[in-house]
């Protein structure tokens, strides 16, 4: 004959046994979420149990039983405080150098042109870029015919000589560049092109 106590302890045995297979069975089918991302079971009022089921293949509970349902996401909590302030990372590597200083230099070449010739010349600035140009008259019979760049780093004119002796242009290059040490080039030397037409 089994005391009281015996018999109180296989009641509670048997009790742990249906809660860890309604714990399994709802693990299984915690696994799939219904189409809205929800989770349905069933809630046994007389024990407090849940017992998920899948829905909605099954959509309905036992008669003593509720069907319950929750998200499987729940609304975004209110914002944390903040963590404390992380350690310095590594150095990073060197930008690359910027404009610290605009230079402009002037580069000055001669173009002699021999009566009743036309000549050019292309000055050609040492460093940096040509930003602009132009030319002067040495002589009165001698005039320019065209002035213009001729490349990102030079500046070329063509002049004509009308008069009976040599004349003389300038043509000048204005240069930038971002070296403080740009030096101004020597004045190049003239070249006598074709007679004019």
């Amino acid at each position: 004959m089994s005391s009281p106590r015996s018999g109180l302890g296989l009641g509670s045995l048997l009790i742990a046994v249906l809660i860890v297979l309604a714990l399994g069975v709802g693990t299984v089918y915690a696994a799939i979420p219904n189409g809205n991302g929800k989770y349905f079971a069933c809630f046994i009022k007389s024990t407090g149990v849940v017992k998920l089921i899948n829905y909605p293949k099954v959509s309905t509970c036992p008669k003593g039983e509720k069907l319950i349902s929750w998200n499987a996401q729940g609304p975004a909590g209110p914002q944390g405080a903040q963590g404390p302030q992380g350690p310095q990372g590594a150095q990073g590597a060197p930008g690359a150098a910027g404009i610290t200083k605009i230079t402009l230099t002037q580069v000055v070449s001669e173009l002699t042109v021999a009566p009743g010739f036309s000549g050019s010349t292309t000055t050609t600035c040492p460093a940096g870029k040509v930003v602009g140009g132009g030319f002067q008259n040495e002589g009165a019979l001698a005039f320019a015919t065209d002035s213009y760049p001729g490349g990102p780093t030079s500046w070329r004119a063509e002049a004509y000589n009308s008069g009976v002796v040599n004349s003389t242009l300038l043509v000048y290059a204005v240069c930038m560049t971002t070296d403080p040490s740009a030096v101004i080039a020597t004045a190049s030397k003239a070249r006598v092109g074709k007679k004019h037409k």
